[in-house]
């Protein structure tokens, strides 16, 4: 190599010039997001409101919707502010925001009707609410649903997979107990 180019490319001058690079093309991405995140922030916020207000015709309501929920997960407790964002989630797309009311009617009807019989009873009695029944499911159990090809985070601590497996994992990236926790073996209960 003839020296003009070693002393061009030497570690030194390498290793400039990548530390340029790299902050000419973080500086042009933030310069980008940055664009973004402006226009973003000009745009009026709302405050969040603990009880949505609704408008006649404009769907169902938080509290139905828990009943259906809670129906379907077999949970007596689920969280209201998931279940808003769940219940936006499904609003937003026509199939799910006109089958909601259906599915609240035949909940009610099967819990009159049909006192302790299975949810899976239940969505094989009315396949025509299943495809609604199951993104509700899954929504609650998994903490996210999949939008227009986009996943839509609502929890993950409080996702109901985690209750299922409750005291026999602990959920991950999360701390499972006290310091050195783990270095005592665990007391199992006793066998049947």
């Amino acid at each position: 190599m003839p020296e003009s180019h070693s002393r061009i490319l030497s570690p030194l001058a390498r290793r400039s010039l990548l530390k340029q690079i790299a902050v000419l093309s973080s500086l042009s991405v933030l310069s980008l997001e940055g664009g973004r995140i402006l226009a973003a922030s000009k745009a009026p916020v709302s405050p969040p409101s603990k009880t949505p207000k609704r408008k006649s015709g404009e769907g169902l309501s938080l509290a139905a919707f828990l009943q259906i929920s809670q129906f379907l997960t077999a949970r007596e407790s689920l969280s209201p502010e998931i279940g808003q964002q769940i219940l936006a989630s499904l609003n937003s797309e026509p199939k799910h925001r006109q089958q909601l009311p259906a599915l609240h009617r035949a909940v009610q009807d099967w819990l009159r009707s049909a006192e302790g019989s299975s949810t899976r009873e239940f969505l094989v009695s009315h396949n025509q609410l299943a495809d609604t029944a199951r993104e509700i499911l899954l929504a609650w159990f998994t903490g996210v649903r999949v939008q227009a090809g986009r996943p839509h985070l609502f929890t993950y601590i409080e996702a109901q997979m985690w209750n299922s497996v409750q005291g026999l994992r602990n959920i991950p990236a999360t701390c499972g107990g006290v310091t050195n926790f783990w270095s005592e073996a665990p007391q199992l209960p006793p066998a049947p």
